[in-house]
């Protein structure tokens, strides 16, 4: 699993290309995009208690549960993503 602590608003550009076979975890960090997110995540992505406005850029595969409740307003999960359990916003 991986536990994203910043606070400076963004996701590290190093993460991009990273394949996470376990749970990607960036909720409480101010974030106001998804961008550099991880494109595979295994298990859970959890991304709430954020500033997002768009879950654009957000990983294609989740292999367990999206996250994303409490940020700037309802976000809608975007075309092409593949959730293999719930969406949660």
């Amino acid at each position: 699993n991986v536990w994203l602590r910043i606070y400076d608003g963004y996701i590290p550009s190093w993460l991009k290309n990273i394949k996470i076979e376990g749970s990607f975890i960036c909720s409480h960090n101010k974030l106001t995009s998804l961008e550099n997110c991880p494109q595979y995540v295994g298990k859970d992505f959890l991304c709430g208690h954020n500033e997002l406005t768009s879950l654009e850029d957000c990983p294609k595969y989740i292999g367990s549960n999206f996250w994303c409740y409490y940020n700037k307003e309802k976000l809608e999960l975007p075309e092409g993503v593949e959730v293999k359990g719930n969406f949660f916003n």
